[in-house]
């Protein structure tokens, strides 16, 4: 699956997640905020994103993602996405770097750009699930 599919999957679960599982959500969301400060900026939900994904993608548990991790399995990713996330051009993808690629990717700047309701460049968790609430629908 291409990164930036895969953020959208992540990003529609990590923080604001399903109105059905607010206990889980609100851990999510306790998890990403690191300074514990009741906001997400970018760099935070990049690096709390980056962190699920890296360790499934990271399959010889070197701590990087080579080429061929990156599309094992016959997945979809692309090569110039790859090469978007491994910043140094080193040919592997570190931790730090996948969470620096979450940060910048369009998928996060719609999430903040949509959620950030104050226009202060974070996000609060009323924020987060108020976002995600209105792309869900009511509840019945």
């Amino acid at each position: 699956m291409k990164l930036s599919v895969a953020l959208v999957v992540l990003g529609t679960v990590w923080i604001g997640g399903c109105r059905s599982d607010m206990a889980g959500s609100s851990n999510r969301f306790d998890r990403a905020d690191v300074n514990h400060d009741g906001q997400l900026t970018p760099g935070e939900a990049g690096s709390y994103v980056a962190s699920k994904l890296f360790d499934n993608l990271d399959k010889n548990n070197d701590r990087r993602i080579t080429s061929d991790e990156w599309n094992a399995g016959g997945s979809t990713m692309t090569v110039q996405t790859f090469h978007k996330a491994d910043l140094n051009g080193d040919g592997a993808v570190t931790e730090e770097e996948l969470a620096t690629a979450a940060a910048r990717s369009h998928q996060m700047a719609n999430f903040m750009k949509g959620a950030d309701a104050n226009h202060n460049g974070a996000v609060t968790k009323q924020e987060a699930l108020n976002y995600y609430a209105s792309k869900e629908g009511p509840v019945n």
